[in-house]
């Protein structure tokens, strides 16, 4: 009979050759594995060129480099669209916010804009007053 120490240990060595065999499969099935994906991919690259050959092969790179342009054009409308949304959130915050303007302080506001209105006025006049003094004063001392 085997004791438990001799039991363990054949099961280890086995779990190790096990585990040294399932790692040798894996790289070969890796190996192989890319052997075949290069083949493939080789395979593919020489039908596409006896399809379409060079020529193809530009026009395609122009299209790509014409829908990139086209790409960079969309994202850049995608910006645009992405900051009049968080603008327009700042208006939603100011129009839900309590903090808007009430009627009383537009009445306010129309009253302050007359009043410099007509002092604006008033000193064009006054401008042209004086301005009309001097021109006569010019044409009294001219004659």
């Amino acid at each position: 009979m085997c004791s438990r120490k001799e039991v363990q240990e054949i099961i280890d060595k086995f779990e190790r050759h096990v585990d040294d065999k399932f790692t040798q499969l894996r790289e070969e099935r890796d190996s192989r594995m890319r052997e075949i994906a290069v083949a493939e991919i080789n395979q593919a690259k020489d039908n596409i060129m006896k399809f379409i050959g060079w020529g193809g092969i530009v026009g395609i790179g122009a299209m790509v480099y014409f829908f990139g342009g086209l790409s960079g054009d969309v994202e850049y409308l995608q910006n645009e669209i992405a900051e009049i949304k968080d603008s327009q959130e700042v208006v939603e915050d100011f129009m839900n916010r309590g903090d808007r303007y009430t009627s009383q302080d537009g009445i306010e506001l129309k009253a302050y804009v007359d009043q410099q209105d007509e002092y604006i006025l008033r000193r064009v006049d006054d401008g042209f007053e004086s301005l009309g003094d001097q021109i006569n004063r010019l044409h009294g001392t001219n004659n």
